[in-house]
């Protein structure tokens, strides 16, 4: 019996483990904090990351406005639970992104203080972050998992604390626009309350047949 109990914590361990991995957040980026709107439909840009493995997140934003319409991200702004500490970014990397920095409320944008900035190519055309294109980095930190990116920003004075936030420029008038996330768009934690866990880790036909030998 003892055994049987053990097996069942050993899967129920594999199990935490693995959804623990699989933590994701996403966000649609469809309110226009500053800047003119730009061409097309909201959302004009979509960030989704997630834990592949221990200690690292990866981050893949994609630029949704319309095509040909020659509008260009040049900067993504994050937030950490707690100070972000020493993220480091593996290469190689997309020819994209030409840098990424942290640190506490380091970075201020549009009257917010954010932690974590990435920059992206703004010269030229051919490296560009242009419509369609999606650019996808890595970040590795002890404990670091997708889930620490689900906070807002610090504010200053009477502004609403954001998600994150992307520069967008190109637009039809020349001009340029900061745009946020409205809200958690798709936001989840994929570990299970335990009871889902043995439905999920073991399935029905393994938990029965440890049932059925402990029974006997």
């Amino acid at each position: 019996m003892r055994s049987v109990w053990a097996a069942l914590l050993a899967v129920c361990c594999l199990a935490l483990c693995t959804a623990a991995n699989a933590q994701t957040v996403s966000w649609s980026f469809d309110t226009v904090i500053s800047g003119a709107t730009p061409s097309g439909s909201a959302p004009w840009a979509t960030l989704d990351l997630s834990t592949p493995g221990s200690d690292t997140v990866v981050g893949t934003l994609t630029n949704t406005s319309p095509a040909g319409s020659g509008q260009f991200i040049t900067e993504l702004l994050l937030n950490t639970v707690g100070a972000p500490g020493a993220l480091v970014w593996p290469l190689p990397h997309d020819p994209q992104i030409t840098g990424i920095s942290s640190g506490e409320d380091a970075f201020t944008d549009a009257g917010r203080l954010f932690d974590v900035d990435v920059q992206f190519v703004t010269a030229g055309s051919g490296d560009r972050l242009l419509p369609g294109d999606s650019a996808t980095f890595t970040l590795t930190r002890s404990g670091l998992d997708a889930n620490v990116f689900n906070t807002l920003s610090g504010a200053q004075g009477t502004n609403t604390p954001l998600y994150a936030m992307v520069h967008v420029q190109g637009l039809p008038d020349g001009g340029s626009s900061k745009i946020a996330p409205s809200g958690k768009t798709d936001f989840n934690n994929v570990v299970p309350e335990p009871a889902s866990l043995l439905l999920l880790g073991l399935g029905a036909g393994p938990l029965a047949a440890l049932l059925r030998r402990r029974k006997a």
